[in-house]
């Protein structure tokens, strides 16, 4: 089983060796995508877990005990051609950073290579 799935820190927790113990105590295996943690400050952490369906669901429970928020992140993203009006607020909440606007056009872009 494997899924991309970005934790969320409160400032209390930044310090913790959390993907140490995920690794060690639920022998996961994880893949790094993007962090954004500061000393005893709040952060995320977007990666790839992988491990058995078994160890992933006792993974989340530790980290809901420990006061990190982890959120799924699906792994297809698409844009609706007819609904979108170019105006970038999607790229502020894309995880993966897959959707850009081009300053000088104002058109949103998916780069696949980043999903």
């Amino acid at each position: 089983m494997k899924n991309k799935v970005m934790l969320n820190f409160p400032a209390d927790r930044a310090n913790n060796p959390v993907t140490y113990d995920l690794v060690k105590k639920f022998d996961l295996r994880i893949n790094i995508l993007r962090a954004s943690i500061n000393y005893n400050m709040k952060g995320s952490l977007l990666m790839d877990i992988e491990g058995s369906s078994e160890n992933f669901a006792r993974a989340l429970e530790y980290l809901e005990k420990e006061g990190i928020d982890a959120d799924f992140v699906h792994p297809i993203i698409t844009i609706d051609t007819d609904s979108c009006v170019d105006c970038g607020l999607c790229t502020s909440v894309c995880a993966s950073r897959a959707l850009t606007v081009q300053n000088q056009e104002l058109n949103l872009n998916l780069f696949k290579s980043a999903v």
